[in-house]
């Protein structure tokens, strides 16, 4: 299972992210290193469309990169600040699925800045993203979205085209025509 070494602790766990936490060398750098791993490596559109609730062309609005104190600690070592991107966005088009909004709020881990190893997420910047509702316990949506599967589920649009930001996504194809994205079906669409 490939795995992404961040300086930063795994916040979102939903929509296929599991954040294990567990600081490497310590005393080499007193900043908790987390190892992020993904539960499940989609391997196709389908499977990934199957886990979001809607795919959904947008245009951000607006990008937050805070980074919240939760007060975590994990033995003996104190959590530091996490990361935690919030993008707000205007929603252009739903391509499968449901959602009935005009703006959507995305929650998910990094800066959205590029800079931890994951894709940036930029003010005006157009993208499809596969969607599913943001929960900070199990069965209570928050009425935010999160990407499904980390960022296996972010596009970005380029013309008629959306083209794979997710490096470690490798199996699932570098671009997707809209016109296919528009035939797909969604979790929502199969429990309708």
């Amino acid at each position: 299972m490939r795995a992404t070494r961040v300086a930063i602790v795994a916040l979102v766990v939903g929509a296929g992210v599991l954040g294990f936490l567990s600081p490497w060398n310590e005393d080499a750098n007193p900043t908790n290193i987390v190892e992020v791993q993904r539960d499940r490596m989609y391997t196709s559109i389908d499977e990934l469309a199957k886990d979001s609730t809607a795919v959904v062309a947008l245009t951000v609005l607006s990008v937050d990169a805070s980074t919240p104190d939760l007060g975590l600690s994990f033995g003996d070592n104190d959590a530091k600040p996490l990361p935690n991107l919030t993008a707000k966005a205007q929603v252009e088009e739903v391509l499968a699925g449901t959602l009935d909004a005009d703006e959507i709020v995305l929650r998910t881990l990094g800066s959205g800045t590029g800079a931890e190893g994951f894709p940036e997420i930029r003010v005006g910047g157009q993208y499809v993203v596969f969607v599913s509702p943001f929960e900070l316990e199990r069965g209570k949506p928050t009425g935010d979205y999160t990407i499904t599967g980390f960022y296996a589920g972010l596009f970005e649009l380029a013309g008629d085209d959306a083209r794979r930001l997710d490096v470690e996504s490798e199996d699932l194809p570098s671009s997707v025509s809209m016109t296919e994205l528009r035939g797909i079906r969604t979790v929502s669409d199969t429990t309708q």
